[in-house]
């Protein structure tokens, strides 16, 4: 491909978290200035929707929206494939990859969460 090429394919279908030259932009983390919530708010088509039943309940994550989009993506190959995974194996046992796991869980998927610190309080606690 073409690296000059612009916009790539991803982004030209709004998918620039999937730019396959490198040229997107995104805020506090390449080439725009990072979060200030004061004085900017995110683009509509880029922010994850909520039930509206939550009301002032619901509260969008950061690390929610991403594994929010990495099932979406996770759904997207299954949904062209003869076959459903049965298991899942979720590698870091931080905040995100017990979050993670409790949606694979969620979704019926035998979960297996897989952690190389042996140190801390993760040691000795495993998820069911």
């Amino acid at each position: 491909m073409d690296r000059t090429q612009l916009p790539c394919p991803p982004c030209s279908q709004g998918e620039w978290d999937f730019c396959r030259n490198g040229r997107y932009t995104e805020r506090g983390i390449k080439e725009r200035d990072g979060f200030g919530s004061q004085r900017w708010r995110i683009e509509p088509e880029y922010a994850v929707r909520l039930d509206p039943r939550l009301g002032d309940r619901g509260v969008l994550l950061e690390p929610a929206s991403v594994l929010a989009k990495a099932w979406e993506q996770t759904d997207r190959i299954f949904g062209r494939a003869s076959w459903r995974p049965r298991v899942a194996l979720v590698t870091g046992a931080g905040p995100i990859g017990l979050f993670a796991a409790l949606l694979a869980v969620q979704r019926g998927l035998r979960t297996h969460v897989l952690d190389l610190s042996d140190r801390g309080q993760k040691v000795g606690h495993p998820v069911p």
